[in-house]
């Protein structure tokens, strides 16, 4: 499978707050790059293209993008 990736993913466990609307979703950062982040998610259905996401420890705070998603996780991009 050919890496498209500009930046090296580092494998984390962090909780991260999914804000979307006037709406939060809990998941797990799994991997985490100064361009984008993984996170597991209980289900994917119903989240939008935009959001925030919000990393315990700092690791990141602010908007995102989804690039991609499953029924468990979702692959964003930062903004």
């Amino acid at each position: 499978m050919l890496e498209r990736r500009k930046h090296t993913r580092r494998q984390i466990f962090k909780f991260g707050m999914l804000e979307y609307r006037c709406l939060a979703k809990l998941g797990v950062v799994k991997n985490i790059s100064p361009a984008g982040a993984m996170v597991a998610v209980e289900n994917s259905v119903g989240i939008p293209d935009d959001l925030n996401l919000n990393v315990e420890a700092n690791l990141h705070t602010g908007p995102c993008h989804v690039v991609w998603k499953n029924a468990k996780e979702i692959g964003v991009r930062f903004v």
